[in-house]
């Protein structure tokens, strides 16, 4: 007996009736201003010294005058709980994101969620599949539109990704030392630019 969940009509029917509902989160962001400390742990965190974020002198001589925060930590700024699709597996896929304005050094962001599409996904991975996209904007403290995100999340049954076997003939990869050797050299070489 199969004991995972498996994706029904009516949950799909369900998530479709939702599509434009606003989600609220009980819970604050993990961001809410755009400090400098907020900022550089930030940047840090993702491994990415740009001066844009790091350096302020460095930035407000740039085009947008102002010491900026990396564009994914809009992420940050949010704290949305993924809903849908009850007891089935969600895979986070991606986002897209479209800029308006960058976040800049004392930015106070805010944002609002909504239910955005589900579409029928075809494969070989698992069953059932659809894709659930969640459409966010981000405002700032002038109530501009920062940016809009939509993120994707692969529902799934996780009965039937156990039984695919879609990636079976994939193999580890093994590296030598020279070959992290190498790929280490490699990162050294890159060059930080603004």
């Amino acid at each position: 007996m199969d004991r995972h969940a498996v994706i029904t009509d009516e949950m799909v029917k369900n998530a479709r009736n939702r599509i434009g509902d606003e989600i609220k989160s009980r819970d604050l962001p993990y961001m809410t201003e755009a400090t400098f400390d907020n900022i550089r742990h930030f940047a840090y965190g993702i491994g990415d010294l740009n001066p844009l974020w790091l350096n302020e002198e460095y930035a407000k001589k740039t085009k947008n005058g102002c010491l900026m925060a990396p564009p994914t930590a809009l992420d940050a700024f949010t704290k949305v709980v993924d809903r849908g699709f009850p007891g089935i597996h969600g895979l986070y896929t991606g986002t897209n994101y479209e800029w308006f304005l960058p976040v800049c050094l004392g930015d106070k962001i805010t944002y609002k969620t909504f239910f955005g599409d589900v579409v029928e996904k075809k494969g070989k991975f698992a069953g059932r599949c659809y894709i659930q996209y969640y459409d966010t904007f981000f405002y700032n403290q002038k109530s501009d539109l920062v940016a809009k995100a939509q993120h994707h999340i692969m529902r799934l049954e996780r009965g039937e990704t156990k039984r695919g076997d879609k990636y079976s003939e994939i193999h580890q990869q093994k590296y030598s030392k020279s070959d992290i050797e190498s790929i280490y050299s490699d990162y050294d070489k890159e060059i930080i630019r603004g």
